[in-house]
């Protein structure tokens, strides 16, 4: 087995290198960040903070990477691989990309030649949030639109149960419409059974 010593600290400089940029850009000290982590219940210290800013840190944990991420208002996934930066990233030892794609597969949306475990319930739930982001959005200016995407977002979640997994919250106000569409389409199970298949590919 090819060992890539280092890969690690390699990870864990591009981590400091972000957090520094991001707190530089918030003009935040190392102490200001510091009291910001320790106000969201986990507490980061600034000899921490300076220690990893200075590269004599070998490690970042989970708790840690988020932390920071909220601190700074960032996406966690971003303080690992900096999108917009030109510096590649070793997503895994001796596989370099640059930081988009990184971005990407960090958080399961690969590319159609990249398609992994996983990603069937990350495009579903993505479905759902455009089917509720939709329906929001035409509700009062035009309901046939709405309709159309209160049916997507009945498919959504009907197509999220059948696969096993938890439907997400239904935004307030959006319960009763959902459950009038789910049990209009009921009634309709040929319709219903069609539309999933389509909704499922």
């Amino acid at each position: 087995m090819m060992r890539h010593d280092g890969w690690s600290n390699r990870l864990v400089a591009v981590v400091a290198e972000s957090v520094r940029t991001h707190r530089r850009r918030r003009n935040m000290s190392a102490q200001q960040l510091a009291d910001a982590c320790d106000r969201l219940g986990h507490p980061v210290p600034r000899s921490v903070l300076t220690n990893l800013e200075n590269g004599r840190r070998e490690a970042v944990s989970v708790p840690e990477l988020l932390a920071l991420a909220a601190a700074l208002g960032v996406a966690p996934a971003l303080l690992v691989f900096p999108v917009g930066t030109a510096v590649p990233v070793e997503m895994l030892p001796g596989q370099v990309a640059d930081p988009w794609r990184g971005y990407r597969w960090f958080v399961g949306d690969p590319t159609p030649s990249e398609r992994m475990e996983g990603t069937n319930v990350v495009d579903a739930f993505r479905r759902h949030d455009q089917a509720v982001a939709g329906y929001l959005s035409f509700r009062e200016a035009n309901p046939d639109a709405a309709q159309a995407y209160l049916n997507s977002l009945t498919i959504a979640r009907e197509d999220i149960r059948r696969n096993r997994w938890n439907p997400p919250p239904i935004p307030s106000g959006l319960a009763a419409d959902v459950a009038a569409e789910e049990a209009r389409l009921l009634h309709e199970p040929e319709v219903w059974d069609e539309q999933l298949d389509g909704g499922a590919s």
